[in-house]
């Protein structure tokens, strides 16, 4: 009788939940699983539990694990998780298809590390359509102003002076799904930088340089198989 109570309780309580409660539900139950691949060059696993619970490994060979809570916040998978000095991390990941993209991690004094591609945010479009506008964005560590305008000219600026002398000049052009911009320092050393237009701005895909060929990728984990959970759960138990 006790546990008729109960499964009724369970199915009432069901009930209640309204549309968006229960695609919430749903949501959280497709990104559960196991993620593994290479988040600047080492070897990372994540485990993410339809409870709420969270489990990082940064890296194959280290002995450092961190373990936190995550939640659903505006399409993005956000852990606050604890390092092994008890301080806490923000991890900020976003599904793409099966799989989960590592966007950035905010350490406990404040400070960003940035994954992936380098990522200009369009903070002022020329036009209803077409990539010209201006761009803001950190690459090698500089904040940079990145102007396209309709005639397919170039600026690059320091985001420090605004109003400063041009980094580089050159031009852009469309080349299938990707950008092409030549651009050309006062010191004329020559670059070819391919980009990929986003919903908010442009990643850097490529740099080809005096320096040599620069590709970026994302900090793409692949969700495992069921074969490849097995052979985790072997070795956790080890």
């Amino acid at each position: 009788m006790d546990n008729f109570f109960g499964v009724f309780f369970i199915f009432a309580l069901i009930g209640t939940l309204d549309a968006d409660d229960k695609a919430e539900i749903k949501k959280k139950n497709d990104i559960a699983g196991v993620y593994a691949g290479l988040v600047e060059d080492e070897l990372a696993r994540l485990i993410i539990k339809s409870d709420g619970s969270l489990t990082i490994f940064p890296s194959k060979d280290s002995e450092i694990v961190l373990r936190g809570k995550w939640k659903l916040e505006k399409g993005l998978v956000v852990a606050k998780l604890l390092n092994p000095e008890g301080e806490q991390i923000t991890a900020i990941l976003r599904q793409t298809g099966k799989d989960m993209v590592v966007l950035k991690s905010i350490r406990p004094d404040g400070g960003v590390t940035e994954f992936g591609p380098p990522h200009f945010k369009k903070k002022k479009a020329f036009g209803e359509k077409g990539p010209s506008g201006l761009y803001e964005g950190v690459f090698d560590d500089e904040s940079l102003l990145v102007e396209l305008t309709h005639k397919g000219n170039v600026s690059v600026r320091s985001a420090e002076d605004p109003n400063g002398d041009d980094i580089y000049t050159g031009k852009w052009k469309l080349d299938g799904k990707h950008l092409l911009l030549n651009v050309t320092t006062v010191c004329c050393d020559e670059a070819t930088v391919k980009v990929r237009i986003t919903n908010t701005g442009f990643m850097i895909i490529e740099v080809d340089s005096l320096d040599g060929k620069q590709t970026y990728s994302e900090a793409l984990l692949k969700r495992q198989d069921s074969a490849n959970k097995k052979n985790i759960r072997k070795k956790e138990t080890k």
